[in-house]
C-alpha cells in the first residue's frame, strides 16, 4: 500500500509540474503537490481564494454586467496577490506552477515566471 501510495503521489507531482494548477479550482492535495507549497500554504491559499469569493460576489450584488461579476466572483485575481499568504521563497519556487487567468496580466496563466515577464513582453514586441 505504501509504495501504491508513493507511485500515485509521484505521479501527481509529476502531473503539476507538467501541467500546472489553477489556483482558483485546485484542491489542497493537489496545491501541496506544487513543488515548494506545504499542506498549511495549501490551506491558506484555499482559505483566500474562498475570502476573494465572498469579497467579489458581495460587490458583484450591485454590479449590472454579469460578465463582470462572473469575472470577479473567480477568486484570486493574479499571481501577485499569493503573495499575501505565501513567503516570497516559497513564491518564488512555486508560483511557475500555479496558474491564475488574470484580464490584467495573460502571462499570470503561463508557465512563465513572473521574474521572467518583462523578457517575455520584450519578446513578443519582436514577433
Amino acid at each position: 500500500k505504501n509504495e501504491l501510495q508513493r507511485a500515485l503521489q509521484e505521479a501527481l507531482e509529476y502531473c503539476v509540474a507538467t501541467v500546472g494548477v489553477d489556483v482558483n479550482t485546485a484542491s489542497i492535495p493537489l496545491l501541496s503537490a506544487v513543488p515548494g507549497v506545504t499542506e498549511d500554504y495549501a490551506e491558506r491559499i484555499v482559505r483566500f481564494r474562498e475570502k476573494e469569493k465572498a469579497k467579489f460576489k458581495k460587490k458583484s450584488r450591485t454590479c449590472k454586467s454579469k460578465a463582470r461579476a462572473n469575472l470577479e466572483e473567480r477568486g484570486i485575481r493574479s499571481r501577485e496577490a499569493l503573495l499575501e499568504v505565501l513567503d516570497q521563497s516559497t513564491y518564488n519556487e512555486s508560483i511557475g506552477f500555479m496558474l491564475c487567468k488574470n484580464q490584467n496580466e495573460p502571462l499570470d496563466s503561463t508557465f512563465i515566471h513572473p521574474k521572467d515577464y518583462m523578457a517575455a513582453k520584450s519578446v513578443l514586441e519582436k514577433i
